[in-house]
């Protein structure tokens, strides 16, 4: 199960919550790891690339300069993917809350429409109770029945 903290803009109690609702996985982000740029533009975190240039501009002039060798290089290049994709999402929270994102739970699902899914019933039973009830069908129980298999004589005991 993932957990993933759920960020929202203005008030949680409007009705049109999903359009300002976002969620953002905790843990580990492979894709920050390998595409890093990529990934940080993908996200529109702004700030976070222009950490990742000077960072990149940095280790270039340090292997100029003081570590001659492709060795340094590669040794400060995954160190630098590898924080990048540890702390991937507390950027992702980072940019949010600068935007004007709120903070307002946290929720455990395997897949992030699972966790949309499990947040509005939480924030909107009512609604999600009467969507249900008008989807699905009232459950009918056979009288026969005694679990999931039926008695033997064909009636309950």
């Amino acid at each position: 199960m993932a957990i993933y903290t759920v960020h929202v803009k203005g008030d949680p109690a409007d009705p049109a919550l999903a359009e300002r609702t976002v969620l953002v996985k905790d843990g580990f982000s492979v894709a920050a790891l390998i595409f890093g740029p990529i990934w940080l533009v993908w996200n529109r975190l702004w700030l976070g690339l222009a950490l990742w240039l000077l960072a990149e501009a940095a280790i270039l002039a340090l292997t100029i300069w003081l570590i001659p060798g492709a060795r340094g290089l590669s040794l400060l290049e995954i160190l630098v993917a590898l924080l990048l994709g540890l702390e991937g999402s507390q950027l992702r929270r980072a940019a949010l809350r600068r935007r004007g994102y709120t903070a307002v739970d946290i929720v455990s699902a395997p897949r992030e429409e699972a966790a949309e899914r499990v947040f509005f019933e939480r924030t909107h039973p009512d609604e999600s109770q009467a969507r249900r009830s008008a989807t699905s069908p009232p459950l009918r129980l056979d009288p026969g029945m005694v679990g999931l298999f039926p008695s033997v004589s064909g009636r309950t005991s």
